[in-house]
């Protein structure tokens, strides 16, 4: 595995997963051009583009809780405080301009 910094958040709510447990402390690495290229290429990307930043968030969270790995479906679970929140940590530890993340232009 690629040696990446990592950084901790905490959300707001918690993912609650499958068995109603909590997961609300996690740590996500920094976006590289082999995760955008990743992004690009997944048919659910390619049939709705507004899916890409749940694909990338999944990719990116290295854990969160007792969750080693995160995938696109449970993402779409979040409370939307705690989606938002982490479209914030993306866009700041990428150094994006919050607007690009939620799509306003």
């Amino acid at each position: 595995m690629k040696n990446y910094t990592e950084f901790s958040f905490s959300l707001p709510k918690g993912l609650i997963d499958s068995q109603g447990n909590c997961h609300k402390k996690g740590k996500i690495r920094s976006a590289t051009g082999e995760d955008e290229i990743f992004v690009s290429k997944d048919r659910r990307v390619c049939q709705d583009s507004s899916y890409g930043i749940f694909v990338i968030l999944s990719r990116l969270i290295t854990n969160l809780g007792t969750l080693s790995q995160v995938t696109p479906q449970e993402l779409e679970h979040l409370f939307l405080s705690d989606f938002y929140y982490l479209q914030r940590v993306y866009a700041h530890i990428n150094q994006y301009p919050r607007s690009i993340i939620l799509g306003e232009y």
